[in-house]
């Protein structure tokens, strides 16, 4: 964004912080890249437990059964763990 509009949105959107120093940006930034790191970390899927999950899916609709057939079935649970 360019420095002018940068500065007339933030006197516009944000008059509480318009007096802060440089500092306080930069440490908010900082703060913003560590809280994308920690949820990116704690909510990344496990590439097996989603091919295991894609394929219990597949058989399922393979088979014309409702996806609750899934939460009752031995045979696919075991397929998903061994899998």
């Amino acid at each position: 964004m360019k420095p002018s509009k940068l500065l007339r949105h933030l006197n516009a959107k944000h008059p509480g912080v318009k007096d802060k120093s440089l500092e306080y940006f930069e440490r908010k930034k900082r703060e913003h890249e560590g809280q994308k790191k920690f949820m990116r970390a704690t909510t990344s899927i496990k590439e097996n437990a989603l091919r295991a999950s894609y394929l219990v899916a597949n058989r399922i609709i393979k088979a014309k059964k409702p996806f609750t057939i899934g939460e009752s079935c031995p045979p696919l649970k075991t397929f998903a763990v061994n899998f």
